[in-house]
């Protein structure tokens, strides 16, 4: 008999708490494509590499009004081939689905009684 190793699977709980967000804000995320899922019995569960895909896109670099010059060296992040291909992807199929929803209208007129 084979073992299999499986990763962890996280409830939409177990990552609210985790992340200090709501299990609302995970449903929108994965809703907008930000947070990849796998379904497990008509529910979403999350793995590590899940998270850390989401992490990675959300990061925001370092800035400083100070900065006179680029920095040299360090332990600056860079996204291999296949992130910004993933990446690329994401804002592709995001902006797609922007397109593809019909805009919000108002009346512009008034209301009568």
């Amino acid at each position: 008999m084979t073992v299999i190793d499986l990763p962890k699977l996280w409830t939409e709980d177990e990552l609210a708490a985790y992340l200090d967000v709501t299990t609302q804000t995970l449903y929108r995320e994965r809703k907008r494509g930000r947070l990849g899922y796998t379904m497990v019995a008509n529910k979403p569960r999350f793995t590590a590499e899940h998270i850390h895909a989401y992490l990675r896109i959300r990061e925001c670099p370092a800035t400083s009004t100070n900065v006179r010059t680029a920095p040299t060296g360090g332990s600056v992040t860079t996204m291999s081939e296949q992130e910004k291909q993933n990446a690329l992807a994401l804002a592709r199929e995001i902006s797609s689905s922007r397109k593809r929803s019909s805009p919000r209208t108002s009346s512009g007129g008034t209301k009568q009684s």
